[in-house]
Parts: C-alpha cells; structure tokens; sequence
C-alpha cells in the first residue's frame, strides 16, 4: 500500500515501486543484519562484564578496544517531600523519615570505545 500527498494512477505507483524496489529490499536486509549486529553485540558486551566482574578487572585498554568496569552506584534515601507533603501536611516536619524514596541508583555496567581499524 502505498500513501502520497498526491493522487497517483496505478501505473505510477507501481512504476516508483519497481524503480526502487531493489532499495527497498537493501533497506529490509540491512535492518535484519543491523537487528542481528546488535544483538551479538549486546551478548558480547554481557559477556565482557561477566569477565570483568569475575576477575576483579576494573580498565582493559588495547589496540581495539578501550573498556571500562563502571561500579553500581545503589543510590541514596531521601525523603519523598511532595508526597509527605501532600499526605501530612499538617505533620511535615516529625514524619520525614516515614517517606524514604530512593534517588541516583544506577547498576553496574561496562564501557567499551572501540577503536578504529589501525590496518589501514
């Protein structure tokens, strides 16, 4: 199906279609191998951090790659003022600590910059 500002005949649209039908097909197969890339990338990246993590390796820098153990960071507690405020006017300042909210966690992760190709 085919959607245009414009009316087009049949014959055109069919025309534009075969034109750039092989580009279609390109665009389709390289969404499918980009899917995939990512994909193994992000396996290869997992198992990168389970590496890391297991051996205790916090930097690995060398010609194609430069990577990086992140620690977690569990984040802090805090008060979550806008809810004791709406919930306890009247008691806001004796039940602060009845409203913890947790901010700034963030888990552990790697970071990889891949180098380009020195070959050349």
């Amino acid at each position: 199906m085919v959607e245009a500002k414009e009316e087009f005949t049949e014959a055109e649209i069919v025309a534009f279609e075969n034109k750039y039908l092989q580009s279609f097909k390109d665009l389709a197969h390289l969404e499918v191998m980009k899917k995939q890339m990512e994909d193994k990338s992000k396996k290869i990246r997992e198992q990168i951090e389970a590496a890391m993590n297991e051996y205790g390796i916090t930097k690995i820098d060398n010609e194609f790659v430069s990577v990086t153990w992140i620690q977690e960071n569990p984040g802090k507690e805090t008060v979550d003022l806008e809810a004791f405020k709406k919930n306890e006017p009247e008691e806001y300042e004796d039940l602060l600590k009845d409203y913890p909210k947790i901010t700034g966690k963030k888990k552990a992760y790697v970071k990889i910059s891949v180098k380009g190709d020195k070959k050349k």
